[in-house]
């Protein structure tokens, strides 16, 4: 295994680098770094891989530890930028730029965001439901 490998004995830390590779492109304000786990804190017990460790300006803000904490082991490219998000790596402007690159969006709402979404929804129908 190169340096530049990720853990390739690690099935969830090889799908997790493709990811990387694409939200690099899409995220080009947030660094995704790569370490082996042995070369940043020896013997690093395997069974916390992966590890997601977020800093911002060079203090660690969160850390995401093991295959259930980063998605599963079939977490997808757009729920893992949800997750990134949440913790803090980058900042994502809104719901509705989720749900237009087709993102699931599984946080439920504030009951203000309810009654902000209903009161907007309102403002297209009649009393009756009929749009205007």
């Amino acid at each position: 295994m190169g340096p530049e490998e990720p853990q390739s004995h690690v099935p969830m830390c090889s799908l997790l680098n493709h990811h990387f590779s694409h939200l690099a492109t899409k995220f080009p304000e947030c660094k995704f770094l790569m370490i082996l786990a042995g070369q940043c804190v020896p013997n690093y017990p395997v069974s916390h891989l992966p590890t997601l460790f977020i800093y911002d300006s060079g203090c660690i803000i969160n850390s995401l530890i093991g295959e259930k904490a980063c998605g599963g082991r079939n977490v997808l490219e757009d729920e893992l930028k949800w997750m990134l998000a949440q913790s803090g790596a980058f900042v994502i402007d809104s719901y509705e730029a989720l749900y237009q690159e087709g993102t699931p969006i599984t946080t439920p709402r504030s009951e203000q965001e309810q009654e902000d979404y209903s009161d907007d929804q309102s403002d297209h129908y009649d009393n009756h439901g009929a749009e205007v």
